[in-house]
């Protein structure tokens, strides 16, 4: 079970997922941000990283990884990226401009 906001109080309007899917992990993770908690949104980026989202959400938690100055999160969203054989994609495309732009590769 995933629950990134274990052991916390939360606002009763953020829902925590039980199932590890892509869109619970990504709903999950736009209540973190909306909520301005950065544990929570840490967690959740690292579960929609794990989920094997689309290369759209994955540029959602590019973009939270950045803010929250989290580098590994950001090598495996490169990494998930090369997996998933999605370099093809817009989305994907701009994750990697960013990650040359910033120094950083999968490995």
């Amino acid at each position: 079970m995933f629950d990134a906001f274990a052991g916390r109080d939360i606002a009763p309007e953020i829902r925590v997922f039980e199932d590890g899917s892509p869109d619970a992990c990504l709903l999950a993770f736009r209540q973190a941000a909306r909520a301005k908690d950065k544990a929570a949104m840490a967690d959740t980026t690292a579960a929609l990283i794990a989920s094997m989202p689309s290369a759209q959400a994955l540029k959602a938690a590019w973009k939270a990884a950045a803010q929250l100055g989290r580098r590994d999160l950001r090598i495996e969203i490169l990494r998930v990226i090369e997996t998933a054989g999605m370099q093809d994609q817009k989305h994907a495309q701009h994750i990697l401009a960013s990650a040359r732009a910033a120094g950083l590769t999968a490995s």
